[in-house]
C-alpha cells in the first residue's frame, strides 16, 4: 500500500500508463479477476487495493516501474558528472 494520496495518484498513472501497451482481453480478464476477489472479500474496490492486487499478480521479485518525471528517483536531486579534458 502507499502511504500518501500523491503517491497513490503517482503509482495509479504509472501503472494506467503502462496498460495502454496491453490488450484489452488480458485487462478486462485482470480487472475482473480484481472485482471478483473484492467481492469474495466484502470489500470495496479502490486505487489502494487495486495496486496491491497488481503487485501481487507480479510476483516476488518482480521489478515494478517507479513514477518516471519530475516525481521519479532523484527527483531534485542533481547529478554531478566529472569534467573530461
Amino acid at each position: 500500500m502507499t502511504d500518501s494520496p500523491l503517491r497513490l495518484l503517482l503509482e495509479f498513472e504509472d501503472q494506467a500508463q503502462r496498460d495502454r501497451t496491453q490488450p484489452s482481453t488480458f485487462l478486462h480478464r485482470r480487472d475482473r479477476k480484481f472485482a471478483l476477489v473484492c467481492e469474495e472479500q466484502g470489500v470495496a474496490p479502490d486505487a489502494a487495493r487495486w495496486l496491491g492486487h497488481l503487485n501481487r499478480l507480479s510476483g516476488p521479485g518482480h521489478p515494478r516501474h517507479p513514477p518516471t518525471g519530475p516525481f521519479g528517483p532523484g527527483a531534485g536531486s542533481p547529478v554531478v558528472l566529472p569534467r573530461l579534458g
